[in-house]
């Protein structure tokens, strides 16, 4: 089984991916992972399109069953044929914005996201990228970005909407695979 999950920063398609991979016990990719250069600090250096489709070519290319967590609209076109099932994560962006600054302050704590911080201004410009997902067009990861993206896919599309918890998305995925 070869699955993908995705939608805009901060709808838990990573989270997701990961304990479906547990569940099915199968290997679990993140496209941040081949997004980005690895740097202290993290998400310093992007990757070009080209790089990042040859590295995870590399690391699928051995997988007979595969769990994808991530937007990989721009450069990830090759995984289209191989898909049994692309998972479409949405939740109201109120929500996801809330649950992107809390990840954030968890992650690199409060102090070095505030004014005067060291991540202050990464911080600032993440968020305002990210409340951009409903609203941009095709120039950034978007709802139109996304929505063209699985006009592409072949396989089975399932749309998981609203602020579900972890294991009521893994339920519908099971409901849905059987």
């Amino acid at each position: 089984m070869k699955i993908h999950t995705m939608g805009a920063a901060g709808v838990g398609a990573t989270t997701l991916g990961e304990s479906l991979a547990k569940v099915l016990n199968i290997k679990h990719f993140d496209s941040d992972e081949y997004y980005w250069f690895p740097t202290v600090p993290l998400y310093q250096k992007k990757r070009t399109h080209e790089e990042m489709a040859e590295a995870l070519k590399k690391d699928l290319e051995n997988e007979d069953s595969w769990i994808l967590s991530g937007s990989v609209a721009d450069w990830g076109n090759f995984i289209i044929p191989e898909l049994d099932l692309e998972v479409f994560l949405y939740i109201p962006s109120n929500i996801r914005i809330k649950r992107l600054i809390d990840r954030e302050n968890e992650k690199f704590g409060i102090k070095a996201n505030l004014l005067g911080g060291n991540r202050y201004d990464d911080f600032v410009k993440f968020i305002d990228w990210a409340k951009k997902y409903e609203t941009a067009s095709m120039e950034m990861r978007s709802l139109v970005k996304h929505n063209d993206w699985l006009k592409k896919i072949k396989c089975p599309i399932l749309r998981i909407e609203g602020d579900l918890s972890n294991e009521e998305r893994l339920k519908k995925i099971h409901q849905y695979i059987k």
